[in-house]
């Protein structure tokens, strides 16, 4: 990051003349390679920038022009800063859609709402051909005014849903610029190439650039300094920034344009429930219509057999509250409202399942949120991402960021007895010359071995080793391995050296274990460079360091001696037998290096665990591929059977990959950049895969919102980044993944349950209606205590149940549906139960009971049927597993037995609103046993379906 003095160093006392700018600009900054690397030196980097203020014709201290003329000339060359929404937020759209009127015709056109109009204009036309005009106008209003309400919450909530979006957009604030050499305050869509922004505490960068000052600047993302993208805030501090990028033409805004163009924004889950909805009400709704076009037939055709009311309501409008009240009671004890009662209850139900079961998932999911967040494990951005993170197929993560790897982790190094400080670099605490003979040892021994591979990269990225350059200027006579105690193996290698005065050298190095190389030394170097007897002590100080590092998985010592060359014509040294069989000692040792596991592993068995569940983890990170085999190796990625040439690619090359099955062997994808992460992840969802992602900068946005599950690793991710997110974990490790995955599916598994609840309520509802209204004069389920009823098990009955434990986690990774064949055969088992029951206390109630009232009573073993289905519904089938534990729904059993007990009362008191509406009288503590013990005996009934071994469905 460029500082103070290196402004000063850029040419500012030849100001470019601003006033006859030429038509065009040199070039665009995408043609102009700058280093923008934060490790390259500042010299290099004033040069770039030099380069680029003479291209975009400003000045870094006066800045740009800023006159009518060269405002319209940049915006035509480079674009306008117009679309911020679009450069931060989301995929380029139509946000507006028509409004209001497209809002109203979406909801209208619903096939299914469709269905319910003919439904209601046929019950509407046999009630007038029954009951006469005035009634059947009121009973059409009726009817009309329930679809009217459904219409109406479906726009409420989308037009909701579209207020959100507007609202999270980011307001288009003014920021400060300078423009001939003054300060100016303009609108962030006002921004153009070649400005230089003013950046302060709270601001939203506005555009693309380079940082050319900071003063104590601390951003939410910066990953790529000096470079920065748009919408990255300003936490602290203030700096300067040079624009080279607006709008449409700015990095992130091009990776969003190139996202998939039926990117939808609802989640897995969401579209799932959704289908689930539109074909339970198809069915329903056909099954009514079929029944409405046989009556009409025979209404109409058949007039004999079109029965007409005799009991009409009364003329005249009601005045007063008391024959409000009176007219309702009238209307739900009316005798002859077989098919308008019919349509009522469809109607109660269509609204019921419509909005009920979104209701109930959002219920589970907030309650299991709230649950997961007070753990201290994640924070949901999106609920429904807490079950779709549960069958992700595939996890991208990144392996330095996501992985937590850091170089200095890798090994630690010894020079003498003082070990190289992580927080300081070799070269600058080390000797010259030891510096160069320890890189000398560690190039010309390594092989292609794992613990070589690890000990070069390792090498590389500290000490700055460079093999091939090593190589090039030196010899290797002859290179041997020989086995010695224990199986350890001590590496000779001979070299011929030509040094930079052409004289030759030749030197002999070793390299082993501690134990076999401390024995054969005679003289140490420390890192001053003085070359020191190892004595008594020092050697017992050596076995120290030994010890303390001895569960480590390897420590490897160097040591070297220089070498004599006897046949000055050739250059030969001493012969190879004469070191190699007898040397026990005058070696100078040169370190020692402690190859350490990089990672935990807890890490390892987190990835493992889920790679046996079905899920790939896949590293996709911007290292070179040596980096990233190293990465994929220790982490558990790379599986020790696999084959590491064909799982580990460059990003180049999958992208050319047509052939399934190469892709399905690959886990790690080396030298990627955020627009090749973001072609990963379209790639692999196209190819069917639920795909998650890690990433915490601005950059990995699109990647973020264009996978099936964004997981933000950290709470200290940019702004962009988290909006983008669906999940943010708050422990910054994938062990924290696993667990989600695992959480996720029991998630699913708690879905399940409350989607077989709601399920049998609606169809057993419907059953029971629609054989009343076939063969019966009355509807024992009254529309409005129904929908009741409905409303206490969508909102209670789902976090009853996310109070369970789930029986068994799911094994397969592939998103299943939201009903199993076993959901629907203990569904129908209950509905079939309790159509039997209606039917039972419909033709023998008066005689099983005497001076019973069957419709109250059906009514009464109806709703507290819903108990017992609630309790049946805790699993969905009956196998000999173990149950899963997890620290989340700890001590949450009784809990949920207190939820069964509220909505017991709640349920009661329905029942006695009920009878209080229509004046019945209260059945007798017999009657109530009678409907108790027959409402109970769904219990063992589902038990027993679940039990049975023919009766299993998988």
């Amino acid at each position: 990051m460029a500082n103070e003095e290196t402004l000063r160093t850029i040419d500012t006392h030849n100001p470019i003349t601003q006033v006859e700018l030429p038509s065009h600009f040199h070039e665009t900054p995408s043609n102009l390679q700058l280093h923008s690397n934060v490790n390259n030196t500042n010299h290099q980097f004033d040069e770039d920038i030099h380069k680029l203020v003479a291209t975009l014709r400003t000045n870094v201290d006066t800045g740009i022009c800023g006159d009518h003329v060269d405002l319209c000339r940049r915006r035509e060359e480079f674009g306008s800063n117009t679309c911020l929404e679009d450069s931060t937020n989301c995929p380029p759209q139509d946000t507006e859609h028509g409004g209001i009127i497209q809002l109203v015709h979406d909801v209208v056109k619903d096939t299914n709402i469709i269905l319910l109009f003919c439904c209601s204009i046929l019950s509407f036309a046999l009630s007038i051909k029954r009951n006469g005009l005035q009634e059947g106008l009121h009973d059409g209003a009726f009817l009309f005014l329930a679809i009217l309400i459904i219409i109406s919450f479906s726009f409420i909530k989308n037009l909701f849903n579209q207020m959100i979006q507007k609202s999270t957009r980011r307001s288009n604030d003014g920021v400060d610029v300078v423009r001939k050499g003054r300060l100016q305050k303009i609108a962030s869509s006002e921004v153009v190439v070649g400005d230089i922004v003013v950046l302060k505490s709270g601001d939203y960068v506005p555009a693309e650039g380079f940082l050319l000052h900071g003063d104590s600047l601390n951003l939410d993302d910066d990953f790529s300094l000096p470079k920065i993208h748009v919408g990255v805030k300003v936490l602290q501090g203030g700096g300067k920034l040079l624009v080279t990028a607006v709008g449409k033409n700015t990095e992130i805004s091009k990776m969003m344009k190139s996202m998939s163009l039926n990117h939808n924004e609802e989640s897995k889950l969401e579209i799932v429930a959704e289908k689930l909805n539109s074909k339970v009400e198809k069915i329903l709704l056909c099954i009514t219509l079929i029944v409405l076009v046989v009556q009409v037939f025979r209404c109409f055709v058949f007039e004999n057999r079109c029965d007409g009311n005799k009991d009409p309501d009364p003329k005249g409008m009601k005045n007063t509250v008391e024959e409000l009240m009176h007219e309702t009671a009238k209307l739900m004890k009316k005798k002859d409202r077989r098919l308008n009662g019919l349509v009522s209850v469809l109607c109660m139900l269509v609204f019921s399942i419509r909005e009920g079961l979104p209701l109930g998932i959002f219920m589970s999911m907030l309650c299991v949120a709230k649950r997961l967040h007070s753990t201290g494990l994640a924070k949901l951005r999106t609920l429904s991402a807490g079950a779709d993170i549960g069958f992700v197929s595939t996890v991208c993560v990144d392996g330095i960021k996501d992985l937590m790897l850091k170089n200095f982790e890798m090994a630690d190094l010894w020079v003498g007895l003082e070990k190289i400080s992580e927080e300081v670099n070799p070269r600058e605490v080390v000797n010259v010359r030891v510096y160069d003979v320890l890189l000398e040892a560690i190039g010309m021994s390594v092989s292609s071995s794992k613990e070589d591979h690890a000990l070069a990269l390792w090498a590389k990225r500290i000490l700055g080793l460079d093999t091939v350059k090593l190589r090039q200027n030196c010899t290797i006579l002859y290179n041997e391995r020989f086995e010695h105690q224990n199986n350890d193996l001590r590496g000779v290698c001979f070299m011929k050296c030509e040094s930079g005065d052409g004289e030759i050298g030749a030197s002999m190095h070793w390299r082993g274990t501690p134990e076999i190389i401390l024995p054969m030394c005679t003289y140490y170097y420390d890192q001053q460079g003085a070359k020191k007897t190892l004595d008594r002590d020092v050697r017992i100080e050596f076995k120290r360091i030994i010890d303390e590092a001895g569960e480590s998985p390897k420590l490897i010592a160097f040591a070297h001696e220089q070498l004599v060359i006897q046949d000055e014509e050739h250059h030969q040294p001493t012969q190879k037998e004469d070191h190699s069989k007898s040397k026990k000692h005058g070696l100078t040792l040169i370190g020692v290096v402690n190859l350490k596991k990089p990672y935990l592993s807890e890490l390892k068995e987190a990835i493992q665990a889920c790679q046996k569940s079905g899920v790939r983890v896949i590293l996709v990170t911007n290292e070179g591929i040596e980096m990233a085999k190293f990465i994929a190796e220790n982490s558990g990625i790379l599986r020790q059977e696999g084959d590491a040439d064909k799982a580990v690619i460059e990003a180049g090359e999958f992208k050319n990959m047509s052939n399934d099955d190469e892709m399905r062997e690959i886990n790690t994808i080396a030298n990627t950049s955020p627009s090749d992460k973001l072609q990963i992840v379209q790639c692999l969802r196209q190819r069917g895969e639920l795909v998650a992602v890690t990433g915490r900068s601005t950059r990995d946005s699109p990647s973020l919102k264009e996978a099936d599950v964004g997981l933000l690793l950290g709470d200290n991710g940019s702004k962009i980044a988290k909006e983008n997110s669906d999940i943010i974990i708050l422990h910054t490790n994938f062990s924290s993944i696993s667990s989600l995955i695992q959480y996720g599916r029991c998630v699913h598994e708690n879905i399940q349950k409350y989607i077989q609840l709601e399920l049998t309520l609606k169809l057993s509802a419907f059953s029971i209606t629609t054989i009343s209204s076939l063969f019966f004069t009355q509807d024992p389920l009254p529309p409005f205590q129904l929908l009741f009823v409905s409303l206490i098990m969508d909102t209670f009955g789902p976090i009853a149940l996310a109070m369970t434990s789930p029986s068994s986690p799911l094994s397969s990774s592939t998103f299943p549906l939201l009903t199993t064949k076993s959901m629907w055969r203990n569904i129908m088992v209950q509905v079939i139960y309790q159509t039997l029951i209606f039917l039972t206390l419909r033709l023998k109630g008066f005689g099983f009971v005497p001076s019973l009232d069957p419709n109250l009573m059906i009514f009464n073993f109806f709703v507290l049927s819903q108990v017992s289905v609630l309790i049946n519904a805790k699993e969905i089938m009956k196998k000999k597993k173990k149950n899963v534990k997890m620290e989340i729904w700890k001590g949450t059993e009784g809990w949920f037995f207190g939820l069964v007990g509220v909505i017991v009362f709640l349920l009661l008191e329905v029942i006695e609103l009920g009878t209080d509406i229509t004046r019945k009288q209260n059945p007798d503590p017999t009657k109530w046993c009678v409907t108790v013990a027959l409402a109970a005996m769904s219990l063992p009934i589902g038990y027993a379906a679940k039990c049975c071994s023919w009766f299993t469905c998988n």
